[in-house]
C-alpha cells in the first residue's frame, strides 16, 4: 500500500508526507485508545450502577450502553430508554425507583462530558485537543500537497496565477 501512495506523490514531498500521515495516525490511534478507555469506565459505572439501583439486567444494559458510548450520546441514550422501560414494566407503582435511573445516566454523561473526556484529550504537555490536533494536522497536509502539485492547478487555482504567485 506505501507504494502505491509513494507513486502518487513527488519525490521531493515523499519524507513530507510520510512524517505528516504518521502524526495523523498517531493522533487518531490516541483518539480512538482514549474513546475507548472512557467506553470501558463507563460500563463499569452503568452496569454497577444500574445493578444497584435493583433494576433485572442491569448489569448487561450498563455493559452494552457504555460500550456503545464510543459513539458519543449513542450509549447513554439508548441505555437510558432500555433501562427506563425495563424499570417502568419492574417497578412501576414505585416513581422513586424509576427515577433513579435517569440519574444514573445524567451522572455517567457528566462524568464523561466534565472528567474522563478532558482528561484523555489531553495528554501531559498538550494544550489542544486530539479533534484540533486532527484538523491542524489536515490543514499542513493540504496545503503542502497544494503546494507540490503542478502550481496549484490541483488546489482550483489557475497555473498561471499560481505559479506567478510563487
Amino acid at each position: 500500500m506505501m507504494a502505491v501512495i509513494d507513486n502518487w506523490m513527488p519525490p521531493s514531498r515523499r519524507d513530507t508526507v510520510r512524517v505528516l500521515a504518521r502524526e495523523i495516525d498517531d493522533t487518531i490511534g490516541g483518539f480512538a485508545r482514549g474513546q475507548g478507555a472512557l467506553c470501558l469506565i463507563l460500563s463499569l459505572f452503568y452496569a454497577g450502577a444500574l445493578s444497584l439501583s435493583g433494576l433485572n439486567h442491569g448489569m448487561l444494559i450498563g455493559i452494552a450502553a457504555g460500550l456503545m458510548s464510543f459513539v458519543p450520546y449513542l450509549g447513554s441514550l439508548g441505555g437510558l430508554v432500555v433501562s427506563i422501560c425495563v424499570s417502568i414494566a419492574e417497578f412501576w407503582p414505585s416513581w422513586s425507583h424509576i427515577l433513579i435511573i435517569p440519574a444514573v445516566f445524567f451522572a455517567g454523561q457528566t462524568l464523561a462530558d466534565y472528567v474522563l473526556s478532558p482528561y484523555h484529550r489531553r495528554p501531559a504537555g498538550q494544550l489542544e485537543s486530539c479533534l484540533d490536533d486532527v484538523r491542524v494536522v489536515r490543514v499542513r497536509l493540504s496545503v503542502r500537497i497544494c503546494r507540490s502539485v503542478d502550481c496549484g492547478a490541483a488546489c482550483g487555482r489557475s497555473p498561471a496565477s499560481s505559479c506567478a504567485s510563487r
